[in-house]
């Protein structure tokens, strides 16, 4: 008979995540190809492509799910999607900027040509891609809490691309005004569009918060009032082992939240979980690679 572990990991958000990454790459280099042969067709210079925000923010986004698919697949191997802090980082300002072209061509462009907004390759570069990429977002169990400051530096490339586009446009004027703004105060337009980035980026970090607090529910649901010390230290000792037998002995993953979780709960020094889980993470490594002492 199985035994059920109190600690429960989920390898479906790292497949679904590695999906996601994979179609959003797919995605965004099949309508990126296509707009090439366009503007080649029309006998216009490929880097026009360059002023488009939704180019841009397409390429950062398939920047990140490059490095996310890596991620993915450990977290396939380990059964938990996880990544450091400056990916964390990366990820979220990625999504801010893909979900603002979504939000700007479903609001704004639909409503005045539905084909710029959904027709041809715009519906992978304003949906698609964004929606995957988000999906990958909300598939992350590292547990990353994002705060004012980090909200502020995650929305810099929205104000670098609003300085450029706004500099281009309408004082040196030799870029095209690809969205209009110029039909309104440019005070106005900027207020426009960066008020919707700085929106976008609370609703994510609120999600994205709330969303910690959901994995911790799944994660701890198994768990049970009254087990004793030696019951959790055999968790944690377990848990350390499946990493050893899955993981690489130079990039030992110490999952410190769950043993932080563990300790808040059973009254249990960090310590001494850390000890258990290092001893079942080395029983693990010499289980599949023999003994790895050097001595």
């Amino acid at each position: 008979m199985n035994r059920r572990y109190i600690v429960g990991l989920y390898r479906k958000y790292s497949i679904i995540a590695l999906f996601a990454a994979v179609l959003s790459i797919s995605c965004y280099t099949y309508s990126l190809t296509g707009d090439i042969v366009l503007v080649i067709q029309d006998g216009k210079s490929v880097s026009r492509l360059l002023h488009y925000f939704t180019i841009l923010s397409g390429l950062y986004g398939e920047f990140v799910s490059c490095f996310l698919i890596a991620f993915a697949i450990e977290g396939v191997i380990k059964k938990r999607f996880t990544y450091p802090r400056w990916a964390a980082l990366l990820h979220y300002s990625s999504v801010i900027c893909t979900t603002l072209v979504f939000i700007f061509a479903t609001v704004f462009i639909s409503r005045v040509d539905i084909y710029k907004a959904f027709g041809g390759n715009n519906l992978y570069l304003h949906v698609f891609c964004p929606i995957l990429i988000l999906i990958s977002f909300f598939m992350v169990e590292s547990r990353h809490f994002f705060s004012l400051k980090d909200l502020l530096i995650c929305i810099i490339p929205v104000f670098l691309y609003g300085a450029v586009y706004w500099y281009k446009v309408f004082f040196k004027e030799d870029w095209d005004d690809i969205y209009s703004f110029g039909s309104l105060p440019l005070i106005l337009s900027a207020l426009l569009v960066l008020s919707q980035a700085f929106v976008i980026a609370l609703v994510l970090r609120w999600l994205n918060n709330k969303k910690n607090g959901f994995i911790k529910k799944q994660l701890t649901k198994n768990w049970e009032d009254g087990l004793d010390e030696v019951s959790i230290k055999i968790e944690a000792y377990g848990l350390g082992r499946y990493m050893g037998l899955h993981g690489d002995m130079n990039n030992i993953n110490l999952n410190l939240d769950i043993l932080q979780d563990m300790s808040e709960k059973y009254h249990i020094k960090i310590e001494e979980l850390t000890k258990a889980y290092t001893k079942g993470a080395i029983e693990g490594f010499k289980e599949v690679r023999g003994d790895i002492s050097p001595y």
